[in-house]
């Protein structure tokens, strides 16, 4: 059984394209008095990028309430970024309250935000499956699966996890998920 854990140390290099990925999303935000200059990112783009490369390290030592509160303000700049609420998600999500109501609100509104951000999917895929939503955990973690860049770096076990989902749908939830188990023998 492939574990959360598992699958997101597989390419630290796949958060960094993840915070990249949605730069459009970003500049959409931006005020439009930027420079002729489209190669270099905008002011608030590279602020967005500081502040959740920020958060999320934070959130790696454990810091999980100091992580939101960067990612919050983040957020009030850019409400709608799919980069910022990702990362929102994931911290909600890893925090030690695992608090996967919001965490899965939040991954949904990103979503809303950027429908074909690969990384949103895979993360919102992750979360339905630890909760047993195995119906949306295979349709979101196959959008992802369905992506060249995400197809290239984690297809096959994207594609491992999606053959278990496909075996477990018609099985009763155990009282324990395997991917809980999985995922607190890391701590």
């Amino acid at each position: 059984m492939i574990s959360r854990k598992s699958l997101r140390s597989l390419a630290p290099f796949l958060f960094l394209l993840s915070v990249w990925q949605p730069l459009c999303c970003a500049q959409e935000t931006a005020s439009s008095t930027e420079s002729d200059n489209s190669s270099q990112p905008s002011p608030l783009v590279v602020k967005l990028t500081d502040m959740v490369v920020k958060g999320k390290s934070m959130a790696d030592e454990g810091k999980f309430e100091e992580a939101l509160a960067k990612l919050k303000e983040a957020q009030s700049l850019a409400p709608k970024n799919p980069m910022v609420l990702n990362t929102v998600g994931f911290v909600l999500e890893m925090r030690i309250t695992k608090d996967q109501d919001a965490a899965e609100a939040v991954y949904k509104q990103a979503l809303e935000a950027d429908p074909q951000n690969y990384s949103v999917q895979r993360n919102l895929g992750m979360l339905m499956y630890e909760r047993w939503k195995l119906k949306e955990a295979r349709k979101y973690l196959t959008l992802a699966y369905n992506n060249p860049l995400m197809l290239q770096e984690h297809g096959s076990e994207l594609l491992k996890l999606i053959t278990i989902i496909d075996e477990l749908v018609d099985k009763p939830k155990p009282k324990s998920s395997t991917a809980d188990v999985k995922r607190n023998e890391g701590h």
